[in-house]
């Protein structure tokens, strides 16, 4: 009887399990429809990137020549429908510097333009998460409805930010304008800390 136990315990001993981190609670996706980021995305079969919108500004736009960083991305309308050009997925936000996407043959085009992207993002752990980013001129980044991250910078010259977020998913969005200098705009998470990937329906 204690032999057949003992085989019992040492088959037992002879499998082992690897536990995954469990998936973190799914969040709600945003209130509006022009938040547009979709259902959260299923993660084992993840589009990474991001949706797009970009936007053609006129040159005569009071905004444009006005010094340093606008307090918050709602203070301007860089991202009204009426300038709307196009929209398009994007598998990566690393554009780097000379780079010019929209061109509708207005005046001065392609010099004055902005963007929204947007996605989901997954932190596996609360704590630190760091990004790179760099702009000319202007980036911003939201989590959810807060926004963590701040960019203003006439010359393109991308650094690793840290950010403190909470673990689980929640969606993110990426807005940027050039209004000066060489255009230029890079944004990556860095390290294996979070995951960014396209809505469910991209």
């Amino acid at each position: 009887m204690k032999l057949g136990l003992i085989g019992l315990l040492l088959a037992g001993c002879s499998e082992y399990v690897v536990h995954e981190k469990p998936p973190p609670p799914t969040a709600d996706p945003p209130g509006s429809e022009e938040d547009d980021h979709a259902e959260p995305p299923d993660w084992t079969d993840c589009a990474g990137g991001y949706t797009g919108w970009y936007y053609n500004l006129p040159a005569d736009h009071p905004d444009l020549e006005s010094d340093g960083l606008f307090e918050s991305w709602e203070t301007v309308d860089w991202f009204d429908e009426d300038y709307l050009s196009y929209s398009q997925y994007e598998a990566s936000l690393d554009q780097g510097s000379g780079w010019w996407p929209v061109d509708d043959g207005l005046a001065e085009d392609p010099a004055w333009f902005s963007g929204v992207w947007r996605a989901w993002i997954r932190v596996w752990d609360d704590g630190p998460v760091d990004f790179v980013a760099g702009a000319s001129t202007d980036l911003w980044v939201v989590t959810g409805t807060e926004t963590v991250l701040a960019v203003h910078s006439e010359d393109f010259e991308p650094e690793v930010y840290t950010v403190e977020l909470e673990a689980g998913q929640q969606p993110l969005t990426v807005y940027y304008a050039h209004r000066a200098g060489t255009s230029g705009l890079r944004f990556r998470v860095s390290g294996d800390t979070a995951t960014i990937c396209a809505g469910s329906d991209n």
